[in-house]
């Protein structure tokens, strides 16, 4: 090797010693986003303050780290791994209200998404900085065992974003699920009509409190019982009849009927029944939207009665 070759080689090790200083410095900010989030989940509300804004502080320098990184990338490996941890992904990831809801306390079937919504984020790009670590580590290894360690890194780096890529798109995509579904139950329980969810064999599966105004029952009185208790003792339940309707994909009709709320009060009602179905499309259950139109019936003949 000439001593040109060696300059070069020198200046090269150097700035990549230089770039592996960088990144090692943006993994010690990841670790301690991870410690932070870990001390907040676990203390009073109160003495948070602080630690988010510490958190907010780290990402900002991990940023800028990214940054100065980008400048030096030297291979479409390398540019792939540093997109895979960078913080862009995390910052946009909805962080706050989820983390709010579990320092305030929030312990209900919502805590589970939550609790990964405030984790994940980190745990992925956590990951993601190790591998560009190990990754300009090994370009460093000319020898021991990092020099057959080197053999093939590029394929499984390019696995390792790859694989990284798609589970920070789920992780998304059930984000956008899960506020879609808060969305939605948000909407029936502030509904006026009974919204009720059935499984395939007519037992009650959910109540709202439209369900609850209208019939008299809470949801404690009827969730498990079967929904023929509230039909008059002379009235078949055609349940299964729609639900074979639905299951050819066919839509059912709005239809007006009677049915029995608490203490045997009478109610005449409108009902439509829909189709539950999973993620491959199979019906797995029904939702009734029902409507009190004794109720509506009575506000015609008043407002009738006004213009008389």
């Amino acid at each position: 090797m000439t001593t040109l070759q060696q300059s070069d080689h020198i200046s090269a090790r150097r700035a990549l010693e230089a770039k592996l200083e960088l990144a090692e410095r943006a993994l010690v900010y990841s670790n301690r986003n991870i410690q932070i989030t870990t001390e907040i989940l676990i203390q009073a509300s109160e003495e948070v303050l602080p630690l988010l804004v510490e958190r907010t502080e780290n990402i900002a320098n991990i940023a800028a780290l990214v940054q100065s990184i980008r400048e030096q990338v030297e291979s479409e490996t390398e540019r792939e791994l540093l997109d895979a941890a960078s913080a862009s992904w995390l910052s946009a990831h909805k962080y706050g209200p989820s983390l709010h809801q579990l320092i305030d306390k929030q312990r209900s079937a919502a805590a589970g998404p939550a609790m990964a919504n405030v984790m994940l984020p980190f745990l992925l790009d956590n990951a993601s900085w190790t591998a560009f670590v190990q990754f300009l580590r090994a370009q460093l290894g000319d020898t021991g065992p990092y020099k057959q360690w080197k053999r093939g890194l590029a394929g499984r780096a390019s696995g390792f974003v790859r694989a990284n890529r798609e589970l920070k798109s789920a992780v998304a995509e059930r984000g956008r699920i899960a506020e879609k579904l808060s969305q939605f139950a948000s909407i029936v329980e502030c509904a006026n009509d009974a919204i009720i969810m059935h499984t395939l064999d007519g037992t009650i599966a959910s109540w709202n409190a439209g369900a609850e105004h209208i019939y008299g029952y809470s949801a404690n009185e009827v969730v498990g019982r079967p929904r023929t208790f509230l039909l008059p003792a002379d009235q078949l339940d055609d349940l299964l009849a729609v639900l074979e309707i639905l299951k050819r994909g066919e839509r059912t009709q709005l239809k007006e009927t009677v049915h029995v709320g608490k203490g045997e009060r009478r109610i005449e009602v409108s009902e439509m029944i829909s189709a539950v179905k999973d993620a491959s499309g199979k019906v797995v259950g029904a939702v009734a939207i029902t409507r009190d139109m004794s109720v509506r019936r009575a506000h015609k003949i008043d407002s009738s009665n006004t213009l008389l």
